[in-house]
């Protein structure tokens, strides 16, 4: 008997965010986080999340959006999550090319598609103008707001 896959999803940090700090978005990312969660999903990203889930909760904190209780709350949470995070400088030149096809200002997001694309798997965004930007050409981008269609 062939053991069934273990999906494997991509998320960038628009998405993580949503688990923590309440949005028109979080109840979609938090349904589809529980039922990952539940089929034992392989959630990856590339590092760059770290660094811009933890500078979106700082800079919510610093413009009193959220307390520094909360914020400090929200980062412990955050850093318990179980996502596979990892660096591979070959995603880079991807990204490179990504964000000259698809004429991007910044490699920032473009690096998150060339992790998913690398890892051959969909990826997950609430960033509405990312998803519009490419999706015409990148079928498995997802976008948060298409739960809300259906």
């Amino acid at each position: 008997m062939s053991e069934i896959p273990t999906p494997t999803i991509c998320v960038d940090a628009s998405f993580i965010v949503r688990l923590f700090v309440p949005d028109r978005f979080s109840t979609e990312a938090e349904t589809l986080w529980q039922n990952w969660s539940q089929s034992s999903a392989k959630i990856v990203a590339p590092t760059l999340l770290l660094f811009e889930v933890s500078a979106t909760l700082r800079r919510m904190v610093f413009h009193k959006h959220l307390s520094p209780r909360q914020g400090n709350e929200l980062f412990h949470d955050f850093n318990q999550l179980n996502i596979f995070v990892s660096h591979n400088q070959s995603i880079l030149a991807r990204a490179w090319e990504l964000a000259q096809e698809f004429a991007q200002q910044r490699t920032y997001d473009m690096t998150y598609l060339a992790y998913a694309e690398q890892n051959d798997c969909p990826f997950w965004t609430a960033d509405e103008r990312l998803y519009n930007s490419v999706r015409h050409k990148i079928s498995w981008i997802h976008w948060l707001g298409e739960l809300q269609d259906q």
